[in-house]
């Protein structure tokens, strides 16, 4: 299944100075935690954040320069049913009219095109869903310590990896794994855990849509060193675009899913 050969994205953290701890990140407040899961369609599963035991991978990188979100609200333009009007304008031009008898039978006499009478536009924009909102993160990495290529390599492969199904055991010829569930939390390393906060636009359990890397060489092609005389790129840009696996949904406190909404959560618009 995805993430059978991940022991090692566990814990993918850079750079290599805070594979251990976040106490030597003074100049680096915060950084962002991409966990990810195991699919599921069980609605009270999705709604619970992701313990140790569950996580397939966990990469924490610094904060990208720009956070990218992308909402679009889906309306069309239909005729409303607003049945009796209640309102004194109303009220008054259905008994002027005789509850539209009147009216009805000018239009059927032709004296209503005759005065340029035309229908009312009843349409209104009436909301019919919401896309999945869409996350999008870049960095430009560049290792300065001899652990540091493994990692940014690994954190590639990572992100590539997973956002494909996997081989589903004896099934294999007729059935996949569907891709991992990521959740996206910040880490503030003045405080303890991960924290939600205005800035970083609340993203929602999500699955990979695009995943893009490009490597670059120093001048004449030269190569970082790794620890085990290994080679590798002296930059890498990685660029990874999210889709919410739900569409969101105001809880009243801030958006939530709609797994999150049935079990109770009503937001968290962070600090």
């Amino acid at each position: 299944m995805s993430g059978e050969k991940n022991l090692d994205w566990k814990k993918l953290r850079f750079p290599s100075a805070i594979q251990s701890s976040f106490s030597g990140s003074n100049l680096v407040p915060f950084y962002i935690k991409f966990t990810a899961v195991a699919y599921t369609n069980k609605t009270f599963l999705r709604n619970n954040a992701p313990t140790e035991g569950d996580t397939l991978a966990d990469i924490t990188v610094p904060m990208p320069k720009v956070i990218e979100s992308n909402s679009v609200i889906n309306y069309s333009a239909d005729t409303e049913d607003r049945g009796f009007d209640p309102t004194w304008g109303g009220a008054a031009e259905s008994i002027l009219t005789g509850f539209g008898l009147f009216s009805g039978a000018a239009d059927r006499m032709g004296m209503s095109g005759i005065l340029g009478k035309r229908p009312m536009d009843e349409r209104a924009n009436i909301f019919k869903g919401a896309n999945m909102r869409e996350h999008q993160y870049d960095w430009l990495f560049v290792p300065k310590e001899k652990g540091d290529g493994e990692i940014i390599a690994n954190i590639a492969k990572a992100f590539q990896t997973m956002a494909f199904p996997g081989r589903s055991g004896w099934e294999t010829r007729s059935k996949v794994i569907h891709p991992p569930v990521w959740w996206i939390t910040v880490i503030d390393t003045r405080k303890s855990g991960t924290q939600r906060f205005r800035w970083d636009l609340g993203p929602l359990p999500s699955v990979i849509k695009d995943v893009k890397v490009q490597t670059a060489g120093g001048a004449g092609g030269i190569y970082i060193h790794g620890e085990h005389n290994d080679s590798y790129p002296a930059a890498t840009k990685i660029s990874v675009s999210f889709s919410e696996l739900e569409p969101a949904i105001n809880g009243g406190q801030g958006l939530v899913s709609r797994s999150q909404l049935i079990g109770g959560d009503r937001g968290n618009d962070g600090v």
